[in-house]
């Protein structure tokens, strides 16, 4: 923290102190809020004793599942003298490494040891403590922390949960003089909690780690259920919808619902006489079912959720991926020469480990394929998937970790032998394509292990684009093909997407639906063609579906188009999406009038975007 912005927090922590409400730019809202629990606790401001417990357990399971990856930790760091401590979910810690003696005496001087009591009620604001309070990482810098005699310190902390059902066991933290301090701290904490959380799960069989993971998953953001032969979970959301007492007539419905079918939603009536959605899956491992889980939401947002579900979603959990999920039987399967061509020069790429591109329209499953050729080719490699979707503090979102991960490359603390897919790099900033530049270069050189992968879309890459300057640091780019080029796979594409979605009803397309299916240009590829199959099951839950029963926007047929015609027709769909279906800006940027973009829309029979 530099001196100016140390003054600023100095300030607005006295006059919160003094009874004032803080509102000031360069205070985050979490330390205020930290600041405001800490008062209500009555945590002193200045003296007094940090609790000790003489019961604190250093042989525990989650002390003993953090040695190795704590020891990793202090590896990365080398001669930065920083501290790092395990500490329960009460917030006594229970373990401790340092990288030399400075870090050690440290430490020492603030009791930051095992058997020390350094939850927020006990402490105030810390990295131990804030982490347990708010279940998120945090950086508390200097006179961040509400108590004084923490102001020379800076400290990173971590969550760590529990493989089973997802709920918080512990913390890493990492702690520093304020002067050796760096906001990467949080990143190592995060990196090394995820490490621990991997040796717990390392103590599950296969099958137990499948449905602990999908709970996991879904009671991260949803009321969730989940059961198998030996255990029942609830998140605290689904259990203040579903009374106690009704969970097990819900259980049963579910196990009914699901005898004969992978997934499905309806509406429940408890015998409360209240209602609530339910969206029901069963978890597989191996070929077999391992468990189920059900995700619930309201009667007042029943119907809102139904009519705006995507459509794949509807018998599917929003996060399987419709191109993903079809990988399996294109690898075995698949006819298409441009395809197998694709799959296999990203297993040379990723082979090589030299940075490469991976360029493909939207919906044709780049990452996934990515993700899923780097399994077959080194198991045990992690893949990592950063994206320019971060929150403006940097944040991780819940699909991919902070852009921060970029900047820990150069600290060495990715795993090793990690696949890192940077996606979409086309909406990177400026700046973050610069330092994309500047990891590309440097790369080669500090981490030959790592395996760094770009994604973008074809158009992206004519020459004086933005993404120019990058160019010259990868080995090859490599096309994924779209479906409109991969024709000999689409019945099998088709087929393997109606299983999914109802199995055994590949059958019921009718001789007029394959025609319908087989004349369009399909720009939203894959995920596009799940969706108005999914929309045509829903329509005709039994019987044959007909070419009039699929309802495809915005669409082309193949025939009668020229290979210019069509390069036009997809470049107006392209500018179209990219202006959000503003056709005033569509047709400046075309460089053509209002009148003929128009006409060019009616004659290719776009409608609306």
């Amino acid at each position: 923290m530099n001196r100016s912005r140390r003054v600023t927090v100095a300030s607005a922590r006295h006059r919160f102190l003094s009874g004032e409400r803080v509102v000031e730019p360069l205070v985050d809202a979490h330390i205020v809020a930290s600041w405001d629990r800490s008062v209500r606790a009555r945590v002193p401001s200045n003296g007094g004793d940090i609790p000790f417990r003489s019961d604190a357990d250093p042989e525990s399971r989650l002390a003993w599942a953090s040695r190795e990856p704590v020891r990793k930790a202090v590896h990365a760091l080398g001669t930065l003298p920083v501290g790092i401590v395990v500490a329960d979910v009460d917030g006594t810690v229970l373990a401790r490494a340092d990288a030399d003696r400075p870090a050690r005496s440290a430490l020492d001087r603030i009791s930051l040891a095992p058997g020390f009591v350094y939850g927020e009620k006990a402490v105030g604001t810390n990295g131990v403590g804030t982490v347990i309070e708010t279940g998120r990482s945090c950086f508390v810098d200097s006179v961040e922390h509400f108590h004084e005699r923490f102001h020379d310190y800076a400290c990173a902390g971590a969550p760590i949960r529990s493989p089973r059902d997802g709920s918080m066991i512990g913390v890493v933290d990492l702690t520093a003089l304020s002067r050796d301090a760096s906001p990467l701290m949080r990143s190592l904490a995060e990196l090394t909690a995820a490490q621990i959380e991997a040796v717990l799960a390392g103590e599950l069989t296969a099958a137990e780690r499948v449905f602990y993971a999908e709970f996991s998953r879904l009671s991260a953001r949803r009321p969730t259920f989940a059961f198998s032969a030996d255990v029942a979970l609830a998140n605290a959301a689904a259990e203040s919808l579903v009374p106690a007492a009704h969970q097990d007539g819900l259980r049963r419905m579910i196990e009914r619902r699901l005898r004969q079918c992978d997934a499905d939603t309806w509406i429940c009536e408890l015998n409360t006489g209240a209602h609530v959605l339910v969206s029901a899956h069963g978890v597989s491992h191996a070929g077999a079912r391992v468990g189920l889980c059900a995700t619930v939401a309201p009667a007042a947002s029943a119907v809102t959720a139904l009519a705006n579900a995507p459509h794949w979603t509807k018998r599917r959990d929003a996060d399987i991926d419709p191109v993903e999920s079809l990988l399996p039987v294109l690898s075995t399967h698949s006819q298409s020469p441009t395809w197998r061509l694709a799959i296999s020069g990203v297993r040379r790429a990723l082979r090589s480990r030299r940075p490469f591109i991976v360029v493909g329209e939207p919906g044709v499953g780049k990452v996934a394929v990515i993700s899923k050729v780097a399994r077959t080719v080194a198991a045990a490699s992690p893949v990592v998937v950063v994206s320019a979707d971060a929150d403006a503090d940097g944040a991780a979102t819940q699909k991919h970790p902070s852009w921060r991960a970029i900047s820990s490359l150069y600290e060495g603390v990715l795993p090793e032998n990690a696949v890192v897919v940077l996606k979409n790099v086309h909406e990177y900033s400026r700046g973050e394509l610069d330092h994309v530049r500047l990891l590309l270069a440097d790369v080669v050189l500090r981490r030959p292990d790592l395996a760094v992968v770009l994604t973008t879309r074809p158009t992206m890459l004519r020459d004086g684009g933005p993404l120019e300057p990058i160019l010259r640091y990868t080995a090859a780019t490599i096309t994924i093909p779209p479906l409109r080029e991969r024709m000999w796979d689409f019945r099998l594409i088709v087929g393997a997407l109606m299983d999914q979605l109802d199995p055994g009803s590949a059958s019921r397309l009718s001789a007029s639906a394959w025609h319908r299916l087989e004349q369009f240009r399909w720009p939203g590829n894959i995920r596009q063609l799940a969706g108005v199959l999914a929309k045509a099951v829903e329509a005709a839950p039994r019987g044959v579906i007909h070419g009039e029963d699929l309802y495809v926007d915005d669409q082309v047929p193949l025939s009668g188009l020229g290979a210019v015609q069509a390069a036009e027709r997809d470049l107006m769909v392209e500018v179209l999406r990219t202006v959000g279906g503003n056709k005033a800006r569509a047709a400046q940027r075309l460089g053509i009038s209002r009148s003929t973009l128009y006409r060019r829309l009616q004659m290719y029979g776009i409608g609306q975007m």
